[in-house]
Protein backbone atom coordinates (compact mmCIF):
# COMPACT_ATOMS: atom_id res chain seq x y z
CA UNK A 1 0.00 0.00 0.00
CA UNK A 2 1.56 3.27 -1.12
CA UNK A 3 1.81 5.97 1.54
CA UNK A 4 3.84 9.08 2.27
CA UNK A 5 5.12 10.81 5.39
CA UNK A 6 3.54 13.99 6.66
CA UNK A 7 4.97 17.39 5.61
CA UNK A 8 8.12 15.94 3.98
CA UNK A 9 5.95 13.90 1.55
CA UNK A 10 8.49 11.07 1.43
CA UNK A 11 6.90 8.05 -0.30
CA UNK A 12 7.04 4.58 1.21
CA UNK A 13 5.15 1.30 1.06
CA UNK A 14 3.20 -0.18 3.96
CA UNK A 15 2.88 -3.95 3.92
CA UNK A 16 1.08 -6.46 6.12
CA UNK A 17 1.70 -10.17 5.78
CA UNK A 18 -0.88 -12.23 7.66
CA UNK A 19 -0.94 -16.01 7.82
CA UNK A 20 -3.79 -17.82 9.56
CA UNK A 21 -3.63 -21.38 10.85
CA UNK A 22 -6.78 -23.17 11.95
CA UNK A 23 -7.39 -26.66 13.27
CA UNK A 24 -10.47 -28.38 14.65
CA UNK A 25 -11.15 -31.87 15.93
CA UNK A 26 -14.56 -33.30 16.86
CA UNK A 27 -15.24 -36.59 18.55
CA UNK A 28 -18.13 -38.50 20.10
CA UNK A 29 -17.16 -39.82 23.51
CA UNK A 30 -20.43 -41.74 23.81
CA UNK A 31 -23.76 -41.63 21.98
CA UNK A 32 -24.80 -38.63 24.07
CA UNK A 33 -21.49 -36.86 24.64
CA UNK A 34 -19.48 -34.78 22.18
CA UNK A 35 -16.12 -33.03 22.42
CA UNK A 36 -14.73 -30.32 20.12
CA UNK A 37 -11.20 -28.89 20.24
CA UNK A 38 -10.16 -25.93 18.11
CA UNK A 39 -7.12 -23.72 17.59
CA UNK A 40 -6.59 -20.58 15.54
CA UNK A 41 -3.18 -18.97 15.14
CA UNK A 42 -2.42 -15.72 13.35
CA UNK A 43 1.08 -14.67 12.33
CA UNK A 44 0.91 -10.98 11.44
CA UNK A 45 3.98 -9.04 10.33
CA UNK A 46 3.82 -5.37 9.36
CA UNK A 47 6.43 -3.39 7.47
CA UNK A 48 6.75 0.40 7.65
CA UNK A 49 4.02 0.95 10.22
CA UNK A 50 3.53 4.56 11.36
CA UNK A 51 2.24 5.63 14.77
CA UNK A 52 -0.08 7.42 15.27
CA UNK A 53 -0.46 7.62 11.47
CA UNK A 54 1.46 8.33 8.30
CA UNK A 55 0.49 12.02 8.37
CA UNK A 56 2.00 12.38 11.87
CA UNK A 57 5.53 11.16 11.13
CA UNK A 58 7.98 13.16 9.01
CA UNK A 59 10.71 10.67 8.14
CA UNK A 60 11.30 7.00 7.43
CA UNK A 61 13.30 6.59 10.66
CA UNK A 62 10.01 6.88 12.58
CA UNK A 63 8.56 3.76 10.92
CA UNK A 64 8.53 0.36 12.60
CA UNK A 65 8.14 -3.30 11.59
CA UNK A 66 5.99 -4.80 14.35
CA UNK A 67 5.23 -8.48 14.75
CA UNK A 68 1.72 -9.11 16.15
CA UNK A 69 1.12 -12.83 16.81
CA UNK A 70 -2.31 -13.90 18.04
CA UNK A 71 -3.84 -17.23 19.02
CA UNK A 72 -7.13 -18.66 20.27
CA UNK A 73 -7.57 -22.16 21.75
CA UNK A 74 -10.92 -23.60 22.80
CA UNK A 75 -12.48 -26.78 24.11
CA UNK A 76 -16.24 -27.40 23.96
CA UNK A 77 -18.09 -30.31 25.57
CA UNK A 78 -21.78 -31.23 25.38
CA UNK A 79 -23.49 -34.13 27.07
CA UNK A 80 -27.06 -35.44 27.23
CA UNK A 81 -27.99 -37.60 30.19
CA UNK A 82 -31.39 -39.16 29.85
CA UNK A 83 -34.29 -37.13 28.46
CA UNK A 84 -34.16 -34.29 30.97
CA UNK A 85 -30.60 -33.25 31.74
CA UNK A 86 -28.15 -31.52 29.39
CA UNK A 87 -24.61 -30.40 30.31
CA UNK A 88 -22.33 -27.96 28.47
CA UNK A 89 -18.77 -26.83 29.22
CA UNK A 90 -16.52 -24.48 27.28
CA UNK A 91 -13.04 -23.13 27.89
CA UNK A 92 -11.17 -20.66 25.68
CA UNK A 93 -7.85 -18.83 25.93
CA UNK A 94 -6.72 -15.93 23.74
CA UNK A 95 -3.17 -14.53 23.51
CA UNK A 96 -2.15 -11.33 21.69
CA UNK A 97 1.41 -9.96 21.75
CA UNK A 98 3.05 -6.77 20.46
CA UNK A 99 6.65 -7.47 19.39
CA UNK A 100 9.10 -4.89 18.02
CA UNK A 101 6.32 -2.31 18.17
CA UNK A 102 8.56 0.71 18.68
CA UNK A 103 12.12 1.93 18.38
CA UNK A 104 14.96 -0.58 18.20
CA UNK A 105 17.61 1.77 19.64
CA UNK A 106 17.84 2.66 23.32
CA UNK A 107 20.75 5.13 23.32
CA UNK A 108 20.16 8.87 23.78
CA UNK A 109 21.05 9.76 20.19
CA UNK A 110 19.14 7.20 18.14
CA UNK A 111 16.45 6.33 20.67
CA UNK A 112 15.13 9.85 21.40
CA UNK A 113 11.94 11.01 19.70
CA UNK A 114 11.66 14.54 18.28
CA UNK A 115 8.32 16.31 18.02
CA UNK A 116 7.19 19.54 16.36
CA UNK A 117 4.87 21.32 18.80
CA UNK A 118 3.29 23.34 16.00
CA UNK A 119 2.10 20.34 13.98
CA UNK A 120 2.30 17.53 16.54
CA UNK A 121 4.34 15.47 14.05
CA UNK A 122 7.24 13.20 15.08
CA UNK A 123 10.58 12.39 13.51
CA UNK A 124 14.07 10.98 14.08
CA UNK A 125 13.04 7.88 16.06
CA UNK A 126 9.84 5.82 16.57
CA UNK A 127 7.62 6.25 19.60
CA UNK A 128 7.69 3.46 22.22
CA UNK A 129 10.30 0.75 22.66
CA UNK A 130 10.43 -2.28 20.39
CA UNK A 131 13.26 -4.09 22.20
CA UNK A 132 11.92 -3.80 25.74
CA UNK A 133 9.35 -6.12 27.33
CA UNK A 134 6.75 -7.33 24.82
CA UNK A 135 3.22 -6.08 25.49
CA UNK A 136 0.73 -8.91 26.10
CA UNK A 137 -3.06 -8.73 26.06
CA UNK A 138 -4.48 -12.11 27.05
CA UNK A 139 -7.73 -13.47 28.42
CA UNK A 140 -9.40 -16.78 29.20
CA UNK A 141 -12.96 -17.79 29.96
CA UNK A 142 -14.76 -20.81 31.40
CA UNK A 143 -18.46 -21.66 31.08
CA UNK A 144 -20.22 -24.52 32.86
CA UNK A 145 -23.93 -24.81 32.17
CA UNK A 146 -26.57 -27.37 33.03
CA UNK A 147 -30.16 -27.59 31.77
CA UNK A 148 -32.92 -29.62 33.35
CA UNK A 149 -36.49 -30.07 32.06
CA UNK A 150 -39.35 -31.08 34.31
CA UNK A 151 -43.11 -31.13 33.84
CA UNK A 152 -45.52 -30.75 36.79
CA UNK A 153 -49.19 -30.09 37.38
CA UNK A 154 -48.37 -26.38 37.35
CA UNK A 155 -46.80 -26.41 33.89
CA UNK A 156 -43.35 -27.21 32.56
CA UNK A 157 -39.99 -25.84 33.71
CA UNK A 158 -36.81 -25.51 31.66
CA UNK A 159 -34.18 -24.74 34.30
CA UNK A 160 -30.70 -23.51 33.39
CA UNK A 161 -27.90 -23.03 35.92
CA UNK A 162 -24.15 -22.73 35.94
CA UNK A 163 -20.93 -20.79 36.30
CA UNK A 164 -19.33 -18.17 34.03
CA UNK A 165 -15.76 -16.96 34.59
CA UNK A 166 -13.60 -14.47 32.71
CA UNK A 167 -10.02 -13.35 33.31
CA UNK A 168 -8.50 -10.37 31.47
CA UNK A 169 -4.72 -10.01 31.69
CA UNK A 170 -2.47 -7.27 30.31
CA UNK A 171 1.24 -6.73 30.71
CA UNK A 172 2.91 -3.64 29.26
CA UNK A 173 5.92 -1.52 30.17
CA UNK A 174 4.86 1.81 28.70
CA UNK A 175 8.17 3.16 27.41
CA UNK A 176 7.46 6.34 25.43
CA UNK A 177 10.70 5.98 23.46
CA UNK A 178 13.65 3.64 23.20
CA UNK A 179 15.75 5.99 25.35
CA UNK A 180 12.76 7.14 27.46
CA UNK A 181 13.41 10.69 26.20
CA UNK A 182 11.45 13.06 23.95
CA UNK A 183 12.48 16.48 22.66
CA UNK A 184 9.50 18.68 21.86
CA UNK A 185 10.88 21.45 19.68
CA UNK A 186 9.27 24.85 19.17
CA UNK A 187 8.80 23.84 15.55
CA UNK A 188 10.67 22.33 12.64
CA UNK A 189 12.06 23.25 9.24
CA UNK A 190 12.38 20.98 6.23
CA UNK A 191 15.42 21.57 4.01
CA UNK A 192 15.92 19.29 1.01
CA UNK A 193 13.82 16.60 2.66
CA UNK A 194 15.72 16.75 5.96
CA UNK A 195 13.84 17.82 9.10
CA UNK A 196 15.60 20.18 11.53
CA UNK A 197 14.32 21.23 14.97
CA UNK A 198 13.56 24.90 15.58
CA UNK A 199 14.47 26.13 19.07
CA UNK A 200 13.20 29.64 19.72
CA UNK A 201 13.85 32.02 22.60
CA UNK A 202 11.38 31.95 25.46
CA UNK A 203 11.96 28.41 26.68
CA UNK A 204 9.40 26.95 24.28
CA UNK A 205 11.33 23.72 23.64
CA UNK A 206 11.17 20.86 26.12
CA UNK A 207 13.42 17.90 26.87
CA UNK A 208 11.10 15.34 28.44
CA UNK A 209 12.23 12.29 30.38
CA UNK A 210 9.70 9.49 30.76
CA UNK A 211 11.34 7.20 33.34
CA UNK A 212 9.86 3.80 34.00
CA UNK A 213 10.06 3.55 37.77
CA UNK A 214 9.01 -0.07 38.06
CA UNK A 215 8.39 -2.87 35.58
CA UNK A 216 4.81 -3.98 35.14
CA UNK A 217 3.75 -7.10 37.02
CA UNK A 218 0.74 -7.42 34.74
CA UNK A 219 -2.86 -6.44 35.36
CA UNK A 220 -5.37 -9.13 36.23
CA UNK A 221 -9.12 -8.51 36.24
CA UNK A 222 -11.23 -11.57 37.01
CA UNK A 223 -15.01 -11.99 37.13
CA UNK A 224 -16.86 -14.95 38.66
CA UNK A 225 -20.59 -15.42 38.00
CA UNK A 226 -23.26 -17.90 39.09
CA UNK A 227 -26.65 -17.97 37.40
CA UNK A 228 -30.04 -19.69 37.68
CA UNK A 229 -32.92 -19.28 35.24
CA UNK A 230 -36.35 -20.91 35.02
CA UNK A 231 -38.40 -20.71 31.83
CA UNK A 232 -41.83 -21.64 33.20
CA UNK A 233 -44.72 -22.37 30.84
CA UNK A 234 -47.79 -22.34 33.07
CA UNK A 235 -50.39 -23.05 30.37
CA UNK A 236 -51.30 -21.98 26.83
CA UNK A 237 -51.87 -18.39 27.96
CA UNK A 238 -49.16 -17.62 30.51
CA UNK A 239 -45.41 -18.17 30.66
CA UNK A 240 -42.75 -16.70 32.93
CA UNK A 241 -39.01 -16.26 32.90
CA UNK A 242 -37.42 -16.10 36.35
CA UNK A 243 -33.71 -15.49 36.74
CA UNK A 244 -31.09 -14.74 39.33
CA UNK A 245 -27.39 -13.98 38.75
CA UNK A 246 -24.52 -13.32 41.13
CA UNK A 247 -21.38 -11.53 39.89
CA UNK A 248 -18.17 -10.96 41.81
CA UNK A 249 -15.04 -9.28 40.48
CA UNK A 250 -11.50 -8.60 41.63
CA UNK A 251 -8.92 -6.56 39.76
CA UNK A 252 -5.24 -5.86 40.28
CA UNK A 253 -3.28 -3.17 38.46
CA UNK A 254 0.25 -3.37 37.06
CA UNK A 255 1.78 -2.96 40.53
CA UNK A 256 -0.34 -5.86 41.85
CA UNK A 257 -2.46 -3.48 43.92
CA UNK A 258 -6.10 -4.43 44.40
CA UNK A 259 -8.09 -1.70 42.60
CA UNK A 260 -11.46 -3.39 42.07
CA UNK A 261 -13.46 -5.66 44.32
CA UNK A 262 -17.23 -5.78 44.18
CA UNK A 263 -20.23 -8.09 43.91
CA UNK A 264 -23.90 -7.78 43.03
CA UNK A 265 -27.02 -9.93 42.76
CA UNK A 266 -29.14 -9.35 39.66
CA UNK A 267 -32.78 -10.55 39.64
CA UNK A 268 -34.73 -10.79 36.39
CA UNK A 269 -38.43 -11.34 35.69
CA UNK A 270 -40.28 -11.68 32.43
CA UNK A 271 -43.85 -12.69 31.58
CA UNK A 272 -45.71 -13.49 28.40
CA UNK A 273 -49.48 -13.51 27.88
CA UNK A 274 -51.29 -15.06 24.93
CA UNK A 275 -54.96 -13.93 25.06
CA UNK A 276 -56.28 -16.68 22.78
CA UNK A 277 -53.72 -19.39 23.38
CA UNK A 278 -53.22 -19.77 19.63
CA UNK A 279 -49.80 -18.06 19.45
CA UNK A 280 -51.04 -15.36 17.05
CA UNK A 281 -50.94 -12.53 19.61
CA UNK A 282 -48.55 -12.25 22.53
CA UNK A 283 -48.00 -9.50 25.10
CA UNK A 284 -44.63 -9.46 26.84
CA UNK A 285 -43.17 -7.54 29.76
CA UNK A 286 -39.84 -7.87 31.52
CA UNK A 287 -37.63 -6.18 34.05
CA UNK A 288 -34.33 -6.82 35.74
CA UNK A 289 -30.93 -5.60 36.79
CA UNK A 290 -27.92 -6.04 34.54
CA UNK A 291 -24.29 -5.84 35.55
CA UNK A 292 -21.65 -4.66 33.09
CA UNK A 293 -17.99 -5.65 33.01
CA UNK A 294 -15.33 -3.53 34.71
CA UNK A 295 -14.83 -0.36 32.70
CA UNK A 296 -11.98 -0.97 30.24
CA UNK A 297 -10.80 2.64 30.31
CA UNK A 298 -10.29 2.61 34.07
CA UNK A 299 -8.52 -0.71 34.13
CA UNK A 300 -6.15 0.18 31.31
CA UNK A 301 -5.34 3.67 32.51
CA UNK A 302 -1.70 4.22 33.33
CA UNK A 303 -1.25 6.27 36.45
CA UNK A 304 1.96 8.30 36.54
CA UNK A 305 4.55 6.57 38.69
CA UNK A 306 2.79 3.19 38.87
CA UNK A 307 4.27 -0.08 37.64
CA UNK A 308 4.72 -0.25 33.89
CA UNK A 309 3.78 3.42 33.50
CA UNK A 310 5.96 6.36 32.65
CA UNK A 311 6.33 9.39 34.88
CA UNK A 312 7.55 12.56 33.21
CA UNK A 313 10.12 15.25 33.96
CA UNK A 314 10.41 18.31 31.70
CA UNK A 315 13.25 20.73 31.17
CA UNK A 316 12.70 23.93 29.19
CA UNK A 317 15.30 24.84 26.56
CA UNK A 318 15.88 28.28 25.06
CA UNK A 319 18.27 29.47 22.35
CA UNK A 320 20.81 31.95 23.70
CA UNK A 321 21.61 33.55 20.34
CA UNK A 322 18.97 35.95 19.07
CA UNK A 323 17.56 34.97 15.71
CA UNK A 324 18.81 31.37 15.87
CA UNK A 325 16.28 29.27 14.01
CA UNK A 326 17.75 25.95 12.93
CA UNK A 327 19.81 23.38 14.76
CA UNK A 328 20.97 20.01 13.46
CA UNK A 329 20.51 17.12 15.87
CA UNK A 330 23.84 15.60 16.86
Amino acid sequence: MARQTGYTKTPYTFEQDEKRFEGKATGALTSGQRLEVGYTGIARQQRNSAWPGSSSVMDLASLTNPNLPESLAEVHYTGTFGSRFFLEAQYSARAFTFKQSGGLKTDLINGTVLRDQQTGAYWWSPNFCGVCTDEKRDNDSLLLKGSYFVSTGAGSHDIAFGYDGFNDKTRADNHQAGSDYHVWATGSEIVNGTVYPVIDNGFSTFIIHWPLQQNSQGTNFRTHSLFLNDSWALDRHWSFNLGLRYDRNAGRDASNALVAKDSLISPRLGLSWDPTGSGRTTVRASGGRYVDAINRTSRLRRISGSSGASASARMRVSCAASGFRRSSWI
